[in-house]
């Protein structure tokens, strides 16, 4: 999603082109999360740096995100830092309960959800 949200070179094309694909979950999060339209740039109630502003700083698990990134953007790195965390675990006592002569099955890890590849949707 980084790149999806960008506002510098070219961000009123990419702005333009984010609201063409995702418009209603940029719509959405723009009510949700500050109290504005999308028609609010056509009336000057809000800039289009505003506008900017606000989608470039939406939060990673909202509608846009979600639209964007699919399944991943409820993914934040501390919980991919978490899930790690936990694959080490079982990793760890499987290796402990095979040094102590027992069996145990190798651990598979925990399914993480990928992003998109651009271009999909």
């Amino acid at each position: 999603m980084g790149r999806a949200l960008r506002c510098g070179r070219g961000g009123i094309v990419g702005l333009y082109r984010l609201i063409e694909r995702h418009g209603r979950a940029v719509e959405a999060d723009l009510r949700r999360y500050y109290s504005v339209r999308l028609r609010d740039l056509f009336t000057g109630d809000v800039t289009m740096r505003e506008l900017c502003a606000y989608v470039r700083s939406l939060p990673q698990d909202g509608a846009l995100g979600r639209a964007v990134m699919g399944e991943a953007a409820v993914y934040s790195p501390e919980v991919h830092r978490l899930t790690d965390i936990a694959d080490l675990l079982q990793q760890h006592n499987y290796i402990a309960v095979r040094a102590a002569g027992g069996k145990a099955r190798k651990p598979k890890p925990i399914r993480r959800p990928r992003p998109p590849v651009e271009g999909d949707a």
